[in-house]
């Protein structure tokens, strides 16, 4: 989902999904775990979201192990390494908030950190790991692009990828900089989406944001992964 304020933007998708260690992810500041309604009527029946969401949950957790195992070892065969593990699997409650909107594409997710002059081929080598032991890349996002474009306030690659049966996770492609920045950024971004922020105070935070990503160099190429 893309947030638009004065012009500007914020990608919910990109910031909520990874980010800062210890953090409980699905869950906002002004929001807590009770604000998740889980049954309705006087029975006290379970909603039909809440259900879902937890097959999607117990689905992503039976998978995680042999996905985690595959993209771990496709990554550092490149170079490269993983970043925020303890945050692979997305919550029930945040699964079940963003059932609400869309389907779900990242119960399982992963950051993956390269180097800022091998990132382009690192990404490529990574691909192809990943394509040799049956996956493929469903999705790809190229926020460096679009940052200069001016659509997006941040910068990495994101895509999906799809087992050889279909089922589809995440995968965040980073350096060093930009996972710093996006670090930082997440309070600021939480901050910002908060409906009790006044509209001064998000264009104000929506402007340290884009200077948060400003000092993050762009990789040698970066315009040759394409988006799809």
């Amino acid at each position: 989902m893309i947030l638009a304020h004065g012009g500007n933007t914020m990608n919910d998708d990109y910031l909520c999904h990874h980010g800062v260690i210890g953090q409980k992810w699905g869950i906002r500041r002004y929001q807590s775990y009770s604000t998740v309604p889980r049954k309705s009527g006087k029975r006290g029946k379970e909603l039909p979201q809440i259900k879902q969401a937890r097959k999607i949950y117990q689905e992503a957790k039976r998978r995680e192990p042999k996905i985690t195992n595959d993209v771990g070892r496709s990554v550092e065969r490149c170079g490269a390494h993983m970043y925020g593990l303890e945050n692979r699997l997305k919550t029930q409650d945040s699964i079940a908030r963003k059932l609400a909107s869309k389907d779900i594409k990242d119960a399982v997710r992963y950051t993956a950190i390269l180097s800022d002059k091998n990132f382009v081929k690192q990404y490529s080598l990574i691909k192809s790991q990943m394509e040799s032991n049956g996956y493929s890349e469903s999705k790809c996002k190229n926020y460096f692009e679009q940052y200069r474009q001016g659509k997006v306030n941040h910068k990495s690659v994101q895509c999906n990828f799809e087992t050889p049966d279909g089922y589809t996770f995440e995968i965040q492609f980073q350096t060093k900089s930009s996972q710093k920045a996006k670090d930082k950024k997440v309070p600021l971004y939480e901050e910002a989406r908060n409906p009790n922020t006044t509209e001064q105070r998000r264009k104000q935070l929506i402007k340290q944001m884009r200077l948060l990503a400003d000092d993050v160099n762009d990789p040698p190429g970066i315009e040759d992964i394409k988006e799809h």
